[in-house]
């Protein structure tokens, strides 16, 4: 088994800024297909989503509870989400 490795600091790259809207990000998700990153965030109850080239946009808001973490399904195209009543 190998120890993992950071890759080195010349293969970094900014992706996008998020919001500032006191927003607090807890957990990423991306999806390679579309090339969409996702943005969960407890503080603010919802779910953003960036698409390339594209602005910051929510992706889900409507009455959720603390949102933990994301995962990408990406063969059934789904979005899942850990939710918990913070």
């Amino acid at each position: 088994m190998l120890p993992l490795q950071s890759p080195p600091a010349s293969m970094a790259k900014l992706v996008s800024e998020l919001p500032r809207q006191e927003l607090l990000a807890e957990d990423l998700a991306f999806d390679p297909a579309t090339g969409r990153w996702f943005v969960s965030s407890v503080h603010r109850r919802r779910i953003l989503v960036k698409a390339p080239g594209k602005p910051w946009w929510t992706f889900a808001d409507h009455g959720l509870s603390g949102l933990l973490a994301l995962g990408l399904d990406g063969p059934r195209r789904r979005l899942w989400a850990a939710w918990a009543g913070l």
